[in-house]
């Protein structure tokens, strides 16, 4: 008679049966958006930086916004990245019995093969919100859809069996923080000549008008 071995620490762990349950979830309600959230954080990732620097290109403005964002993304990104290498986490699929990877293609190319902590997806896509969300005036309009967004992005990555919900835990903290890290920053780190215009006094025009009377 066979007699299952027991199960470990790590198997019986909160993180362990949090992802297990959700890998296993196949309602269209669920799956649709977690699998869409994750085709989309790629290019959303690559595009958003530069589709901000293209409308600044094309209107003259607003360089800061574009900047801020893509020295968010670098910073979440270099930060995440060294600490995947410090914890050495294995991904749950490789560590919790009876979950599986649902990684796609771009996935496969550009995502560390074993480590999980942190999330590198969740990081980006909270510091692509996070960025986004302050730097624009109409935060609710801004804020509400990213963040949405980047949770979904973030749950997609449980339910793929590829993160811990600890990892994407961590990841999102990391985004937000470097987000928020660079707004505040953002007079100190921001090039003089990318800074909003709008922010500096138009003195000139103060002269011109003393010199008219």
């Amino acid at each position: 008679m066979l007699v299952a071995a027991p199960a470990t620490a790590q198997e019986r762990s909160l993180d362990a049966r949090a992802v297990r349950a959700l890998s296993r979830v196949e309602a269209p309600v669920v799956t649709v958006p977690l699998r869409g959230a994750d085709w989309s954080a790629y290019p959303a990732f690559a595009l958003a930086p530069a589709g901000l620097w293209m409308g600044s290109l094309a209107t003259g403005n607003e360089y800061d916004a574009a900047y801020r964002l893509a020295a968010s993304e670098a910073l979440a990104f270099g930060v995440g990245s060294v600490l995947k290498r410090v914890f050495r986490r294995g991904r749950p699929y490789l560590t919790v019995p009876g979950v599986e990877e649902r990684m796609n293609v771009l996935d496969r190319c550009f995502a560390s093969p074993r480590h999980s902590l942190p999330s590198g997806h969740a990081a980006l896509s909270f510091a692509l919100a996070t960025s986004i969300s302050l730097s624009y005036p109409r935060r609710a309009a801004v804020a509400l859809p990213s963040l949405t967004w980047a949770a979904l992005v973030a749950a997609s990555r449980v339910w793929l069996g590829v993160h811990y919900p600890s990892d994407v835990l961590a990841g999102a903290l990391l985004g937000a923080g470097a987000g928020a890290g660079v707004h505040a920053l953002r007079e100190t780190i921001t090039p003089p000549a990318w800074q909003d215009d709008d922010a500096e006094p138009d003195v000139p025009a103060v002269i011109a008008v003393r010199l008219q009377f």
